[in-house]
């Protein structure tokens, strides 16, 4: 049998599924459009200032739509993509080292593995991203005298990410603006 294959993918096609419950606990497939990611991803880019000089780390479960937004993000801005293990992932003091090790630039962590991690160990990290959860206000403060920091949040309906905001020194956080 052959296949077909496409000369060109059209943007209102599916770029993936992806299973979720989200916040309604009623388990559904979500269909996100290649116009819908790659957008986000343009926007996230553009956002966080990345360029082909940053070092990214994926660390989010490859099951959870916060992957594709690590991965193509770090590879579309030209980054260097390091794939954490999921010995260091779920070890804080194993990730603290690989982010230092790899002169890591650039994460998104949710914010309750956050609050495990010494702060001082990311300064020389340029970029934090915390998403998934309401961020913490103390560890914001912390970091930010060293870096970049944004709060992150979406349904995975809203391919990932519908609202971002950078936290600056004294500043509130919040759900941010798309």
């Amino acid at each position: 049998r052959q296949m077909c294959i496409r000369d060109r993918i059209e943007p209102d096609q599916l770029a993936y599924v992806i299973y979720t419950s989200g916040s309604s606990g009623k388990p559904k497939g979500v269909m996100i459009e290649h116009k819908s990611i790659c957008n986000t991803i343009i926007s996230q880019i553009k956002q966080f200032g990345m360029d082909d000089s940053y070092k990214g780390l994926q660390f989010a479960s490859f099951s959870f739509d916060a992957s594709v937004s690590e991965i193509f993000t770090i590879l579309f801005s030209g980054s260097s993509l390091y794939i954490v293990s999921e010995q260091e992932r779920t070890d804080v003091r194993l990730l603290e080292d690989c982010l230092i090790r790899n002169k890591i630039d650039v994460v998104t962590l949710p914010p309750s593995y956050l609050r495990l991690i010494e702060v001082e160990k990311l300064n020389e990290l340029k970029v934090l991203i915390t998403a998934g959860e309401f961020a913490d206000f103390k560890k914001a403060s912390e970091y930010i005298k060293y870096g970049r920091y944004y709060n992150a949040y979406g349904p995975t309906e809203s391919s990932i990410c519908a609202s971002i905001l950078k936290i600056e020194k004294n500043g509130i956080i919040n759900l941010a603006k798309p």
